[in-house]
């Protein structure tokens, strides 16, 4: 579960049913301001801010922490290197 204020990356931005729009880009990080307690975890929202300061809010699944997304992409990374 994220935390308000703590970065995050986006890894899906496909729209769907749920959300009518989706301003947001693949790989690129936003901060949390707010978390959405649903019961049901695969339904809890973040409310998130881009550079530009525009708010919206998206379901968390979209969504990994930096350090996994950094993470992620030394695994993508290394596995290049090998032989």
């Amino acid at each position: 579960m994220f935390k308000v204020g703590e970065k995050i990356v986006c890894i899906n931005n496909t729209v769907n049913d749920n959300d009518w729009q989706s301003n947001l880009t693949i790989g690129k990080q936003y901060v949390v301001m707010s978390v959405d307690m649903s019961i049901i975890p695969s339904k809890k929202e973040v409310v998130v801010k881009n550079n530009e300061g525009i708010i919206s809010s998206y379901y968390n699944s979209r969504f990994i922490s930096v350090t996994e997304y950094r993470k992620l992409k030394l695994e993508k990374i290394c596995s290049k290197l090998e032989i």
